[in-house]
């Protein structure tokens, strides 16, 4: 027999505290039921853990995220408002080499980069350096070094994130698999009417229950797709 593995992990989570104490409770009912009073126990902890730690750290990875994304579009604005200028004073300058990608902050801060050394090493038609690349640059370089940093902390945020969300599918898997299984061995010593039986039910997590973890995170609201992968 197969086992769904489609129920969603807000569920489980408040499936995995109840499956605890049944096992706990049930496991001298029958010696079938007591082959799984440890292996439920184990596989519950560790995806509760996974998932609290993936729950918890949603907030800080949103917020480096945003900063990476606000930090590289400030460097943006400021190397998009320099164009013009270089434009009427350096010979061959091609505007549409600078920050054509504003989505992409990895191709925006080597654009920004390149700007700034363009800017350094550039003469005017007469051959004299930029009049204003002191202030361009003073203008520019720190700009460049924030996106650098905030979208470093982005990405280390991000590579955090995601493995976190790796463990916690891991579990979740693993849990759930031992969940039916126990599940399955409740009905037959039991029957199908059985309140303990009920409980482990994924369509009965909605419903709160007395055995239910009183520390476990709120059941997250419907939203909308979440951010795509840094990078994209």
């Amino acid at each position: 027999m197969g086992t769904d593995m489609t129920t969603p992990l807000w569920k489980l989570r408040r499936l995995a505290p109840r499956a605890t104490r049944v096992a706990e409770r049930r496991k001298s009912d029958a010696p079938s039921l007591g082959v799984f009073a440890a292996s439920v126990v184990t596989k519950a902890g560790a995806f509760t853990t996974a998932y609290d730690s993936l729950v918890r750290y949603e907030a800080p990875w949103r917020r480096e995220i945003a900063e990476g994304k606000s930090a590289a579009a400030a460097l943006h604005k400021q190397m998009r408002s320099w164009l013009p200028a270089l434009l009427r004073d350096v010979p061959g300058f091609l505007a549409g080499d600078f920050g054509d990608q504003p989505e992409v902050p990895d191709d925006l801060i080597a654009d920004g980069e390149r700007l700034v050394d363009v800017i350094e090493a550039a003469t005017t038609r007469g051959g004299e350096a930029l009049p204003y690349r002191d202030i361009a640059v003073a203008a520019l370089d720190p700009l460049v070094a924030t996106a650098q940093k905030e979208w470093q902390e982005a990405e280390a945020a991000d590579r955090h994130y995601q493995s976190l969300g790796a463990a916690t599918r891991a579990t979740a898997a693993d849990f759930q698999t031992e969940l039916v299984l126990f599940r399955r061995t409740l009905m037959s010593v039991a029957g199908r009417s059985d309140r303990d039986y009920q409980k482990l039910r994924a369509e009965k997590a909605i419903t709160a229950d007395e055995d239910d973890d009183p520390n476990a995170p709120p059941v997250p609201e419907p939203v909308a797709p979440g951010p795509p992968p840094v990078g994209s």
